[in-house]
């Protein structure tokens, strides 16, 4: 599994940022851990969707996976996760 971030466009219109698992398999769904202002959580869409996330850019390169996941678990500290989230992190630092 490969692990990026992107934005992704939530329901109410709204673009948030999300480290998205990418399986090495073809499949129907996608493991997306979104940063809202609430507690991490992580959400599964269609796969159909990853056409409409854009990948997030730091100074014109993609962004750094350590520096998010500093920033998923600064968030995660402040405002709870549930422990998939948890493990969804752990296993993205790998």
């Amino acid at each position: 599994m490969s692990y990026s971030l992107h934005t992704y466009r939530l329901v109410s219109g709204a673009d948030h940022t999300a480290l998205l698992c990418t399986p090495d398999r073809k499949t129907k769904w996608l493991k997306v851990l979104v940063m809202r202002d609430k507690a991490l959580g992580i959400d599964k869409v269609p796969a159909s969707e990853r056409e409409h996330m854009r990948e997030l850019l730091h100074k014109g390169k993609p962004y750094p996976m350590a520096r998010a996941l500093k920033v998923y678990r600064k968030h995660a500290k402040a405002h709870g996760s549930s422990k998939a989230a948890r493990d969804f992190i752990r296993e993205a630092s790998k």
